[in-house]
């Protein structure tokens, strides 16, 4: 950009304040002599001896305080208080700050003019007492602080929006840059404000397609009735257009046009990612559009895309063709040209990670490592082919009452993206592979389970994404106990097959940062169908649909609200499906667990089917008694028969609901509600949460509808044929979906950390603080049945039992890495 040729756009700041009252001189007099003072007694000290005998700072009181954030203030001036001073040096932790008068006496000046910048330009230090330990070499520090009045808004004006003026700014353009305006009138007046407003009036100018936009800002202040009037002249500069994209890698300076970049990655995927065409309006979006594209083509580290706009006007060489106005839709005699300096850094084209990891929860704990390959450039033309290998270790659950067992398992995935097959559009696809105990119940069976997909991704623009995805599923069960075939309710839900469906996905994702959001917005919305019924490929038909939403509002700087919303509904079509079941187990909806709702177990919200152990008294062969723990299945010897006996105990065989045989079956039907509140302090945070949810859509039988098996001496027991119940008409899924919200509530803490925000939440269900939920449907379904002189083979519960750590305790201890939504 040629010097005279295009206008500054470095915006000009002038902030005026009249002098401070004669009564806030004679403070600053004071301040200054016992500064004087302070420094002429400890001189000597702090100067001519060797460091090892200087004043170490003990401790910094700040008195008055009120309107500001003390720690904060703390941060501004440069006298720090020591850490652990009173006690021997510890490695690692002692830091000694030392005390220096001279310094000392700037801090104060700091301490106002912190004080002016938040409004408060009536502020002034009042006293100040330095405590000298001369023995143990220690200094303590009290400052008193009058805060005064804070300084509000008196007048706001934007000068270019004002009636009649010449600019080309639209009244709703104005309307929208005053609504934005963090400086309100009436409202805290502070410099940080005046300062962001400012950006912000340019931004929102150069967004309208002004690339030499200026703003001029002014602010008096008037500390007798402490109010500032400000005033922010608005300069939108000509109409701006794109002219020349210049691609650069590393430090180089020569544009590469064509062939491959120096790093070895064609130069034909990045001029399709940045689908910028010259001559067309200029806009900041477009090329923040522009740079994510070029970034999620994930063979380069930093890219920049750098705007250099300078006037052209009519005959000037260089600026190309004459463009036409698109307010006024004639040819313009002055306008600007930006041209883009594209500057990449690049990945190595080959990377190897790898890592550990490990989980557990009241159902299951299992340790693994990992290791992960990307080959950035694979067949050329920037193809990204990525693997994973996640050999696993299950064993007993730590949190629960360690069920489970040692078991071996294995994970691993492949994938090839073609970024940009076609303008915005990319290509997945690959296969999913793991082998272990099933991650629903790990505790009762084992399966191979292969996932293929292939899809496309569109992004829409900065914000909106959508996808399609083709994708299948083939599942083999083993390591089932032997009455897993013949059981109705485990047969229904493990069993061997296949099954392919369609997933589409629209949203947008407008948060400030997706690790650790402070504010904005994120809407996803999924649909599932699969269909028509083909036993041979495909036993489902349905449709299912997902949609939520969250929302993060910014309190403070260090205080955020947070909340989430979810529903989810689903509808069978046509035939039943496999095994009664409209969909397959993996796609019904469950709820429970660390990123859900967190006062439950894992996918332990909703209805639940148990499949007890049950005490048996049969005849042998022989013509003696016994019993069995399996009503299932005969024993080895003689055929399974009640038998005859004087006790009524042994003819009323006990059913004993087991938590590690309890099932969740999921759902057609979902709702979830989560709110938070955070609060960091530096690393750390604490996060209270409040948990709503419901699964439901399995119709819960009464007592009566419950499959029971009638006493009758020497009959045969053969267990019933059908499941315990059915799942809802979609009239009856969304009457009944609301009927219950399984609430909890908690506390979290957090630490941010270099691999992510660390979280430790505890969540206590409010609903079941007794623990007496469970139990007591198991003892109304048992005492129904047996007033009829039957017993359950089933129970069905709403509630989970309690069983953290063991115990009868109603609260769930979830350890993760990532914030819960």
């Amino acid at each position: 950009m040629s010097p005279g040729v295009a206008p500054s756009i470095t915006p000009m700041t002038w902030l005026t304040a009249p002098d401070r009252p004669t009564s806030q001189r004679a403070h600053r007099a004071r301040i200054a002599l016992v500064g004087a003072l302070v420094g002429a007694g400890l001189g000597s000290v702090g100067c001519a001896t060797p460091r090892n005998s200087s004043l170490i700072v003990n401790q910094i009181r700040l008195h008055g305080v009120r309107s500001i954030d003390a720690d904060a203030l703390r941060t501004r001036i440069a006298t720090q208080q020591s850490t652990l001073p009173t006690r021997p040096a510890v490695p690692l932790v002692s830091r000694f700050e030392y005390y220096d008068s001279t310094t000392f006496h700037r801090d104060i000046e700091r301490i106002e003019r912190a004080y002016a910048a938040e409004g408060y330009y009536g502020a002034a230090v009042e006293d100040v007492h330095v405590e000298t330990d001369t023995q143990r070499r220690l200094v303590n520090v009290d400052i008193t602080v009058r805060e005064g009045e804070r300084t509000t808004v008196g007048t706001l004006w934007l000068s270019g929006c004002e009636e009649g003026s010449e600019l080309v700014l639209d009244h709703d353009a104005c309307d929208e840059m005053r609504r934005r305006l963090t400086l309100q009138l009436g409202g805290a007046f502070t410099e940080g404000a005046f300062a962001s407003d400012r950006e912000l009036l340019r931004a929102m100018m150069e967004d309208q397609g002004r690339a030499a936009a200026r703003v001029q800002s002014r602010a008096t202040v008037d500390p007798e009735f402490h109010r500032a009037h400000v005033v922010f002249v608005l300069d939108p500069g000509p109409e701006s257009f794109f002219g020349e994209t210049q691609i650069v890698e590393g430090d180089g300076s020569r544009a590469i046009r064509n062939g491959n970049l120096p790093s070895g990655y064609p130069v034909a995927p990045v001029e399709s990612a940045l689908s910028i065409e010259s001559g067309t309006a200029y806009s900041r979006s477009v090329i923040a559009n522009a740079q994510r594209r070029v970034f999620e083509l994930g063979a380069f580290g930093i890219v920049r895309i750098i705007p250099v706009p300078r006037v052209c006007r009519v005959g000037v060489t260089g600026c190309g063709a004459q463009p036409t106005s698109a307010v006024t839709r004639r040819p313009l005699e002055r306008w600007v040209r930006v041209d883009l300096r594209v500057q990449l850094s690049p990945k190595a084209v080959f990377f190897h990670r790898f890592g550990i990891g490990a989980e557990t929860d009241q159902l299951r704990s299992s340790a693994r490592a990992s290791w992960r390959f990307e080959w950035r450039n694979a067949f050329g033309g920037m193809r990204r082919l990525s693997g994973e290998i996640r050999p696993q270790l299950y064993f007993p659950s730590l949190l629960g009452n360690f069920a489970g067992s040692f078991a071996p398992g294995v994970a691993a995935s492949i994938e090839l993206r073609h970024p940009e097959l076609f303008r915005r559009w990319s290509f997945a696809g690959g296969m999913q592979f793991d082998i272990g105990p099933d991650p629903f119940n790990p505790n009762r069976t084992s399966r191979i389970y292969g996932r293929p997909y292939a899809g496309l991704q569109f992004a829409f623009n900065q914000n909106g994404f959508g996808a399609i995805y083709l994708r299948g599923a083939g599942v083999s069960y083993y390591g089932q106990e032997a009455f897993f075939h013949t059981d109705p309710i485990y047969s229904a839900q493990y069993f061997n097959q296949t099954y392919y469906y369609l997933e589409a996905t629209l949203g947008g994702d407008w948060r400030d940062n997706p690790l650790a959001t402070h504010r904005g917005a994120y809407l996803r919305g999924t649909v599932h169908a699969s269909g028509p019924v083909i036993p041979q490929v495909n036993p489902y038909a349905f449709v299912r649909g997902l949609l939520e939403g969250r929302a993060f509002i910014p309190i403070t700087p260090k205080f955020t609200i947070a909340t989430r919303i979810s529903l989810g509904l689903g509808l069978g079509i046509g035939d039943a499906g496999a095994g009664g079941w409209p969909v397959p187990q993996e796609l019904r909806f469950y709820s429970g667990g660390a990123n859900s709702n967190r006062g439950y177990p894992f996918n332990r919200v909703g209805p639940l089917a148990t499949v007890p152990r049950q005490t048996c008294v049969v005849t042998m062969a022989d013509g003696t008694m016994r019993r069995t723990e399996d009503c299932n299945r005969p024993m080895v010897g003689g055929p399974l028969r009640v038998g005859t006996s004087d006790n009524p105990d042994d003819l009323q065989p006990t059913a004993k609901p087991d938590i590690n045989r309890l099932l969740a079956v999921g759902g057609l039907g979902l709702w979830e509600f989560s709110l938070e509140a955070r609060y960091f302090f530096g690393n750390f945070g604490i996060v209270g949460f409040v948990d709503l949810s419901n699964v439901s859509g399995w119709n819960v039988p009464t007592t009566e509808e419950i499959p029971r098996r009638t006493l009758e001496i020497n009959s045969d027991i053969t267990p019933p044929a059908v499941p315990p119940a059915g799942f809802s008409s979609f009239g009856n899924l969304v009457s009944r979906l609301f009927d219950d919200a399984h609430p909890s509530v908690g506390l979290g803490l957090r630490y941010v950390s270099p691999i992510g925000v660390i979280r430790l939440d505890a969540g206590v269900r409010v609903d079941d603080i007794g623990c007496s939920r469970f139990n007591t449907e198991i003892e109304q379904q048992r005492a129904s049945a047996a007033s009829s002189g039957q017993y359950p083979w089933y129970f069905v519960s709403t509630r989970p039992p309690c069983n953290l750590l063991g115990a009868a305790i109603p609260a769930e201890i979830a350890i993760a890495i990532g914030e819960a939504y």
